[in-house]
């Protein structure tokens, strides 16, 4: 899982932003917790405090890593407008069990890499800094003949290392290597708006309701609906030239068309279901980050989806809302909120001098104040 992140000279993050993910000592709602980490974090602040930016920096590794679905339409304007002489820096702590990998970069710009370190347990694994060379260092195992040098300018070391190398599994070090690439190859971001736009996962869906149709989800997805409140039944019958065509139905053979009459809420579901049926795959997302996640849903929905989500022991949650109700010890715990303000982020449990019970109201003491310190 994500321990902890760090970027800095990345969009509106001109200083360094700190993103601990590391777990309080509560001892309710524990299922939120795996290896003293939080698994599900549900992220304030306001209207261009940078949300956004926080999901796409995290992001960054997958352009990095991988040759995965990415939006480089997002990544413009990529240092902060105060800093554009100076490098984007990065810094990633991951922990897979008792195991901990820490990858270290700077760039240039989105494709170009300047300086990477990788250490794993606390072990300098690979380093290589183009200002004083051209010449990879690393000890792994299996890769002692690999050509250093790297010419290509636009290529990580790291990932010039997964390319061209076949490293045994025998050994511990490669082991949790090959960890931390499977972790990065299934992150996943995506918004809940009417745009589709995602890194991470490749999907060649064109027609979300063709897709749940023909995977025989259908039933599955009326379920859903109506577990989320949405008691009405979708549809779905072919026309004559083999289209599909889905339609809300009110009996009597009354039928209206499902897409054109969606709600923006129900549109944003509908997108919703499909990556959840991603997740339910051979392919369960590590890290999944929803930005804006709940912007056309009532609070009521926006409860049980959190709740959906944050029970799923497989998987990494960060949520980005502006929705107060959402902060509750009902569903999470106080080390599982985080807002984001001022090039700076923490759980509210380490926003107030306070100690914060099990029995406190969390929306009533966000909305009075008393977590604006630092």
């Amino acid at each position: 899982m994500l321990a902890h992140f760090c970027v800095s000279n990345f969009k509106n993050f001109s200083k360094e932003l700190k993103f601990d993910l590391s777990s309080g000592r509560y001892a309710f709602n524990d299922f939120n917790v795996e290896n003293r980490v939080v698994k599900t974090a549900v992220v304030y602040g306001y209207n261009a405090s940078g949300k956004s930016n926080l999901a796409l920096a995290v992001f960054d590794i997958v352009r990095m890593l991988t040759d995965n679905e990415f939006s480089v339409s997002r990544y413009g304007n990529y240092k902060n407008i105060l800093r554009l002489n100076e490098l984007t820096s990065f810094s990633y702590t991951f922990l897979f069990g008792k195991d901990e990998v820490v990858y270290s970069y700077e760039k240039d710009g989105l494709d170009k890499p300047i300086a990477e370190r990788l250490f794993i347990n606390g072990r300098k694994k690979l380093s290589f800094d183009r200002r004083v060379g051209n010449e990879m260092q690393q000890s792994f195992e299996g890769a002692q003949t690999l050509e250093r040098r790297i010419d290509n300018p636009n290529l990580s070391a790291v990932r010039y290392l997964r390319m061209n190398s076949s490293l045994p599994m025998e050994n511990e070090d490669n082991a949790i290597l090959l960890k931390f690439y499977g972790f990065v190859d299934r992150m996943l971001l995506f918004w809940c708006l009417q745009e589709r736009n995602y890194i991470g996962f490749t999907s060649k869906v064109d027609n979300l309701i063709d897709y749940i149709v023909n995977t025989k989800h259908l039933d599955a997805y009326n379920g859903f609906l109506k577990e989320m409140g949405i008691d009405r039944k979708v549809v779905a019958k072919k026309t004559p030239d083999g289209k599909i065509v889905a339609y809300y139905d009110y009996g009597n053979d009354r039928l209206l068309e499902y897409v054109p009459n969606m709600s923006n809420g129900e549109s944003s579901l509908l997108l919703f279901y499909y990556w959840y049926l991603q997740m339910d795959s051979t392919r369960t997302p590590s890290l999944l980050f929803i930005d804006e996640f709940d912007a056309f849903y009532h609070v009521e929905l926006s409860k049980k989806l959190v709740e959906l989500l944050s029970h799923n022991k497989d998987i990494q949650v960060i949520l980005t809302t502006h929705n107060p109700h959402l902060m509750s010890n009902e569903i999470l715990r106080p080390d599982s909120y985080f807002v984001l303000s001022d090039n700076h982020i923490a759980s509210i449990d380490k926003l107030t001098e306070k100690e914060i019970r099990q029995a406190h109201n969390l929306e009533r003491l966000y909305i009075a104040g008393a977590f604006d310190g630092k």
